[in-house]
């Protein structure tokens, strides 16, 4: 098997699902996407990051800002 890529903290790429590369950071930070990847057959899931809420929590408490998006 072909050895695959999987990255995030690369907003400004986005998403990119190649046959040996996965990007997954979808901007969750910035108000858009918290991007997941089942890597058994590459069924991508997304749940909407409230814009607002992610970047005030990010400056309290970097971690938080991940969090805050689930």
């Amino acid at each position: 098997a072909a050895d695959v890529m999987v990255i995030g903290h690369w907003s400004a790429l986005g998403l990119r699902v190649e046959p040996r590369l996965l990007a997954l950071d979808s901007g969750c930070f910035w108000g858009r996407h918290l991007t997941a990847v089942r890597l058994d057959d590459r069924t991508i899931f997304q749940v909407d990051c409230a814009t607002g809420e992610a970047q005030d929590q990010a400056e309290r408490d970097p971690g938080e800002a991940a969090r805050a998006c689930l």
